[in-house]
C-alpha cells in the first residue's frame, strides 16, 4: 500500500509497479478500524496538521522527543510519500488502544524521460506507534528508525552516541519493573511475550521483522541477549491502565559471551495487561543515526 502522495507521483509517471494509492481504495475498506488507525499515522508522517495532545514520548530517526512531543518531527523524510508494507495493526481487548508496526520505504522521485521503470528506494525504516481513545485516535508514543546492515550498524555505533533518556514514569511502576527484570534475563524476556498472532519484534536489520508470539519468542531465544538499561526509562499507560509502553536505551550482551563488548540500542516495548499479567505485543530495537 502506498501513501497517497507517492501514489500520485507513481501514477503520473506510469511506473507500472502495481501499487495502489489511497484514492483507489473503496471508501468502505478505508473506513475499517485498521485503516482509520493507519490514516492517522500516515498523516503524521506526511506532515499534515496534527493534534498531538496525548503524545508522551517519541524515538524518531535522529532524536528523541519528551513530553510535549512537537508536531512534524518526521516530515523531512516522509513528506514526499512512502510505501508502507508489510504492516501490522492491532487493538487491545477493550478497544481503547491500537498499535501498529510497519516497514516504510521512501523513493527517489524522478519526473522526466530518464526515469527508471521502477523508482529507486532512497530510505528504509521500521515504524511502531501506540494510539488511544478511538477515532480520532491520539498518538501516545512512536518509534521510527533507520535500518542497517551489519557494517552500517558498526559504523553508526562507532561515530554516534545515543541521546540519553531521562526518567519519567507515569502510573507504570509495575511495568517498568517487569521491563528491567526481563530485559536482563533472556529466559524471562521470552516469558513476557504475548501469544497473540500479531505480536511484532523489530531488530536493527531491514530483514529483522518477526510476527506472531511463537516466532518472536523463538527469535529472542535464538538471540539469547541480556540487556542492561543505560540511563533513564520513560513509561506510561493508557487511561484504562490496560496497555503500557516503555522506552529506554539499552546495552546488549550475548548470554553465551558475557564478557563481550556491549551493543547499544534504543528499545520501545508495548505491553497489554492480561489475566496472566503484562504481555509484550511489540518490541522494537533500533539505533539512531
Amino acid at each position: 500500500m502506498v501513501h497517497r502522495r507517492l501514489a500520485a507521483v507513481v501514477g503520473a509517471l506510469t511506473l507500472g509497479l502495481g501499487l495502489v494509492g489511497g484514492g483507489g481504495i473503496a471508501e468502505a475498506q478505508r473506513a475499517t478500524p485498521a485503516t482509520v488507525v493507519w490514516d492517522r499515522f500516515a498523516s503524521m508522517l506526511g506532515g499534515e496538521p496534527d493534534d498531538l495532545k496525548d503524545a508522551r514520548f517519541a524515538f524518531d530517526l535522529t532524536e528523541l522527543h519528551d513530553d510535549p512531543v512537537p508536531a512534524g518531527t518526521l516530515t523531512a523524510d516522509f513528506a514526499e510519500g512512502f510505501d508502507s508494507e508489510p504492516r501490522t495493526i492491532a487493538f487491545s481487548a477493550n478497544g481503547e488502544a491500537a498499535w501498529l508496526a510497519a516497514d516504510l520505504t521512501t523513493y527517489d522521485i524522478c519526473g522526466d524521460e530518464t526515469c527508471p521503470k521502477k523508482p529507486r528506494a532512497s530510505g528504509r525504516y521500521h515504524a511502531t506507534a501506540l494510539f488511544t481513545g478511538g477515532a480520532p485516535w491520539q498518538p501516545v508514543t512512536w518509534h521510527v528508525s533507520y535500518v542497517f546492515d551489519s557494517k552500517e550498524y558498526a559504523a553508526a555505533v562507532a561515530h554516534d552516541e545515543l541521546d540519553p533518556v531521562g526518567d519519567k514514569v507515569a502510573k507504570a511502576d509495575d511495568v517498568v519493573a517487569l521491563f528491567r527484570a526481563s530485559m536482563a534475563d533472556p529466559a524471562a524476556l521470552i516469558k513476557t511475550v504475548s501469544s497473540r498472532a500479531d505480536v511484532v519484534l523489530y531488530g536493527t536489520d531491514r530483514k529483522e521483522r518477526y510476527v506472531g508470539g511463537k516466532k518472536v519468542a523463538a527469535t529472542l531465544k535464538k538471540w539469547s541477549l541480556a540487556f542492561t538499561v543505560r540511563d533513564g526509562v520513560q513509561a506510561g499507560t493508557t487511561a484504562s491502565g490496560t496497555v503500557a509502553w516503555v522506552a529506554a536505551n539499552v546495552d546488549a550482551v550475548s548470554s553465551k559471551k558475557p564478557g563481550a563488548k556491549p551493543s547499544p540500542y534504543r528499545v520501545t516495548c508495548l505491553y497489554e495487561k492480561t489475566d496472566a499479567g503484562w504481555k509484550a505485543v511489540v518490541i522494537h530495537f533500533s539505533f539512531q543515526r
